[in-house]
This record gives structure tokens, sequence and C-alpha cells, in this order.
């Protein structure tokens, strides 16, 4: 039970809704060194990563639970990866190639005619960004950044890559979706902060359309040199905090509620919050055609007693609210 994980103090008040810092050893003021890989995972799921890192508990993925069986369609997981190979391979390649026989004779792909339907349906949604790709490996490309930045006593070390000579690219088969984004801003501020006064300071995100309407869309984050520092800041003391007490922000569901609250000048008034609240459930419970946040079992965990989105009450208490504008306003 998540109570007895998080050692939660006996005789806890009816009015307390949400996990309280856990109880810890005081941690020692030496230098934290992390990786900005590190904050990009934390980020994408800060609830998974603190029941897992935290209070290390591990959860089996459902796939290990599975019987191994022939695969006669490739969903989910499977078809990202593949489409990300076909990416890949193709982008670096400015001859024709066809990759059905390595895929078909590796076990990727289903047996007999299905197996090339599906290589065909999965090149047709990869066309659009490969396309992208070749133009830009056109492109002269600046050296690869490895650099090292101190937050208080952290210390975050990133390797930066792909930086073309107009903007840094974050090419990806998967759609643009509020994770990939969280990722390439960690990437652009980054780069922002770190990079010699001649390299590029745009950061390019190139994907599948989230919904549907274009095959392929950039998204671009502007030039922030003076404003990158602060936010960048801001972020690693999250990060930091997070270690004490989970951090309630769930990328999806807050890049939904963000965008709804944005056309109410980000106000976390009550009536504001519950709007952007209702608009933005279908992404944190879910539906027929579309897995939800909470559907996460560490998050399921977590919030098996206290769901934030179960009323406005519930979900203020949270901070999930302040925690989405925090996160996502400055993108």
């Amino acid at each position: 039970h998540i109570a007895k994980a998080l050692s939660l103090e006996k005789g806890k008040s009816k009015d307390q809704i949400f996990i309280s810092s856990i109880e810890r050893k005081e941690i020692k003021k030496d230098s934290i060194k992390i990786t900005l890989d590190d904050m990009i995972r934390f980020f994408r799921n800060p609830v998974q990563e603190f029941m897992k890192q935290e209070l290390n508990l591990k959860i089996p993925d459902a796939e290990e639970q599975t019987i191994d069986r022939e695969a006669f369609s490739i969903s989910g997981l499977e078809q990202y990866t593949l489409g990300s190979l076909m990416v890949e391979k193709k982008s670096a390649s400015c001859e024709q190639i066809d990759l059905y026989p390595v895929l078909k004779a590796n076990g990727s792909l289903p047996l007999g005619e299905k197996g090339r339907s599906e290589y065909n349906r999965i090149m047709t949604t990869a066309g659009p960004v490969i396309e992208k790709a070749v133009k830009i490996a056109e492109k002269k490309q600046w050296p690869a950044l490895s650099k090292e930045i101190s937050v208080g006593d952290m210390s975050i070390s990133a390797n930066l890559r792909d930086i073309m000579e107009d903007a840094a690219i974050v090419l990806t088969y998967g759609k643009l979706n509020g994770a990939r984004l969280i990722s390439g801003w960690l990437n652009h501020l980054f780069l922002n902060i770190v990079s010699p006064s001649n390299y590029p300071k745009e950061t390019h995100l190139i994907g599948r359309d989230p919904k549907g309407k274009n095959k392929a869309i950039t998204y671009a984050f502007p030039s922030i040199p003076s404003e990158a520092k602060k936010i960048f800041k801001d972020l690693v003391s999250i990060y930091n905090n997070s270690r004490q007490q989970p951090f309630y922000f769930f990328c999806e569901t807050a890049w939904q509620f963000i965008q709804v609250l944005s056309k109410k000048e980000y106000s976390l008034d009550p009536d504001d919050v519950f709007y952007a609240m209702n608009r933005s459930k279908a992404n944190w419970y879910g539906g027929y055609y579309q897995t939800g946040e909470k559907e996460n079992p560490y998050v399921s965990l977590c919030v098996e007693n206290n769901d934030p989105f179960e009323n406005i009450d519930a979900l203020i208490k949270s901070g999930f609210p302040q925690n989405a504008v925090t996160v996502f306003r400055p993108l």
C-alpha cells in the first residue's frame, strides 16, 4: 500500500489528501551530479520517477508479464520503434533503400503479406518526417557540445548533438505531444545557456501532428539566452525538491490543461481552473481511443485514494494547476 511505502505518520488528519513529505536523512550538501537526460526523464513523469527513485518501488511492466506470441499487427511502442528506425536510416542515406527485407529477417514484422502491409503503413506515416530530415541533413552541422552547468549544489551535464547551421534539431517519428515538447524544451534551455555566441540558439522539433491535421509539423523554440538561466534554475529547483515529495505534474494532461488555460490568460481562478480541468480529463482518465495518464501503474498507485481530478478542490490542493503553469507557460 502506498501509505506504507511512504512511511506516513499515523493519525493523519481527514483534510490531508495528498502525499506529504517523506522522512529522510538529511541530504548532504555535496555537489549532486545528474545529466540532462535525468531531468528530462523526471519531467516526463515526475510521480513515476519519485516512486521508482525515492521509494525504490518497481512494478513489473505489462510487457514482461505477457506470453510471447506471433505478431499479427504492429501498434504502440513497436510501431514507434520501427518508425523511428525508418526515419533514422532513410534520412541518413541519399539513396533509396528498402528496409523491408531487413525488418522481415529479424522478425520485427508479421509474417506474409500482413508484414508488407504493416511496413507500408508505417512508411506512409514516417514519409513526411523523413522528407524533412533529408533536407535538414544537407545543411552545415556544428560540432557537438559537451557541457556542464552548476545550479546551487547540483551539477547538470549534457551532450548536445544535431546542431545545424540555423537551429538545433530534434527529430522524431512520434507525435509532438507534451512529453516530447518538454524534452525539447529542456534541451533548448541548456543550449541557450552553454552554446558559444556563434552557435544558433533556436531549436526545431520535427515530428507528427498530434491532432492528425498535418502529416508532419515543426515546433520552433526561439532564441532566449537572457531568459534561459532563470527558467532552467526554476526547473532544477523543482527536480531537487521532488526528492522529498512527489511533484503533481502529468505531461499530456498538463499540456491540454495549459492550452485551455492560456485562453484565460493563465488565470488560476477556481472557475477557470474548473473549465480547464473538464477539458483535460480525457487525457487523465483515457477513453476508447487513448490511454489516460492515470492508467500508468506508478501514477495509479500514488493517487489510489487521492485522485486529483475527482473534484476542483482536490485538483487545487494537489498543486497541479500551478505546476502546469510553472512548467508549460514559458513554452
